[in-house]
């Protein structure tokens, strides 16, 4: 199990390998680049067991998706005592596709069309 944690602002974020651990501190920011396609965080279909922890922000106005994760993941967003963590985008705020997806949110997910979508369950 590999872990990355972001305490700062970072342009993007694409997961190299599965079963990854990813946590955004409360003074982390994840925004949208070209990187990683049309989101600010991004894993592939073939980075299973990924799993997000949020404290802080993930924000991608300029592109379609907050969060996309195309085989499955486990997404944290806040916690009961940091209700102020936050994911959004110009669509979607996190789309899980692939396997089946959990998301946890104590704090705001949304996009102009939807805040989530959970394409496998």
């Amino acid at each position: 199990m590999t872990s990355k944690t972001i305490s700062t602002t970072v342009h993007g974020y694409n997961f190299a390998a599965s079963n990854t651990n990813l946590t955004i501190t409360a003074t982390g920011k994840v925004t949208g680049s070209s990187a990683t396609g049309s989101s600010a965080i991004y894993g592939g279909p073939t980075r299973a067991g990924e799993t997000i922890l949020n404290l802080g922000t993930v924000s991608d106005a300029a592109y379609l998706y907050g969060v996309v994760l195309q085989d499955g993941a486990t997404i944290t967003n806040g916690s009961a005592t940091d209700t102020v963590a936050s994911i959004s985008a110009s669509q979607v705020g996190i789309k899980i596709s692939g396997l089946a997806g959990t998301i946890t949110n104590f704090g705001s997910i949304g996009g102009a069309q939807k805040g989530i979508v959970l394409s496998a369950g």
